[in-house]
């Protein structure tokens, strides 16, 4: 077993052991790409990975009980996780593409959170109109 495998099966196990997800899915994906070096890198490997998440939410909405006129279709809700996981996997890949850090991407999560914050507070929906 190689190495990188072997730190991916470690990785799977803290998340399963209750470890913060978005930090492990993090870690797991660099290491997923590491391993798989494909020989993209930079912009061209970060746009294949945001099409490939425009792709996934594709997956995502077609997974949606979206068609009114077929009322009682019943979502399946465990393909909708994960379709959105996949969607999270290929945008993590553009943050790695990009050289972007964890800690960038913690701090620019915890900046779109303070933001809505303040919209809520402000009584400012997401167009910027006051309620």
């Amino acid at each position: 077993m190689s190495e990188s495998t072997q730190r991916l099966k470690q990785l799977i196990g803290d998340a399963r052991q209750g470890r913060d997800i978005l930090t492990t899915f993090y870690e797991f994906q660099r290491t997923y790409q590491e391993a798989l070096d494909d020989g993209t890198s930079g912009v061209e490997a970060a746009r294949r990975s945001a099409l490939a998440a425009f792709v996934e939410l594709g997956e995502f909405v077609g997974a949606m009980n979206y068609k009114w006129y077929r009322a009682g279709e019943r979502l399946d809700i465990a393909k909708l996780a994960g379709e959105i996981a996949d969607v999270l996997a290929f945008m993590l890949n553009v943050l790695l593409h990009m050289n972007v850090g964890g800690q960038e991407a913690h701090d620019a999560i915890i900046a779109t959170m303070q933001k809505n914050l303040y919209r809520l507070e402000e009584g400012v929906n997401m167009t910027g109109v006051r309620s």
